[in-house]
């Protein structure tokens, strides 16, 4: 059986055991894009780093932690991950974190890619120390609800950076 479907394409009804194979993918598919939007994530140009290395589409390896109240987390590119970036966009809390002894510093740097500004840079130099912005610090630290801002994070040693990653999160809550 074949009907006009509202955007004037032509479409075909499928025989009974291929109709139970596309409803089961579209099942499938629609779990998929409900958890990815109840985790509040969004279709990104870009590649983020995971864990475990490599890079994947954003939404997968720019992840939301495990921790309930962080909403991002993203790392740095380099094979054992040196820096890690958290964003909990509750109190516009942006955390950078140093992670391995390696003699790199991790940084985080903050753009409104909606307004196309400049918002801030932090830096945790030392394995195991983090450097931390809020909304409450005020400010360029009170970032504008309903906008999307490009976070790059990398690792800098003696002036020059590298393994940088970018991502772009919505403050949304």
């Amino acid at each position: 059986m074949t009907w006009d479907t509202p955007l004037g394409a032509r479409a075909q009804i499928a025989p009974r055991e291929h109709r139970e194979i596309s409803m089961h993918r579209k099942v499938r598919i629609a779990a998929a894009a409900a958890a990815t939007l109840t985790a509040g994530f969004v279709f990104a140009p870009h590649a983020a780093a995971s864990p475990a290395g490599g890079t994947a589409p954003l939404g997968e390896a720019g992840t939301a932690a495990s921790a309930s109240s962080v909403d991002y987390t993203m790392y740095t590119r380099d094979d054992n991950p040196g820096g890690r970036v958290t964003f909990e966009t509750y109190g516009d809390v942006m955390q950078v974190c140093d992670i391995q002894a390696d003699g790199w510093s991790a940084r985080v740097r903050v753009w409104d890619y909606t307004a196309n500004t400049y918002q801030y840079t932090l830096r945790a130099g030392g394995n195991g120390t983090c450097d931390t912005a809020k909304a409450s610090y005020g400010g360029r630290y009170n970032l504008r609800e309903g906008n999307r801002f490009q976070v790059i994070v990398d690792l800098v040693k003696d002036g020059s950076a590298d393994f940088g990653e970018v991502a772009y999160w919505w403050n949304q809550n």
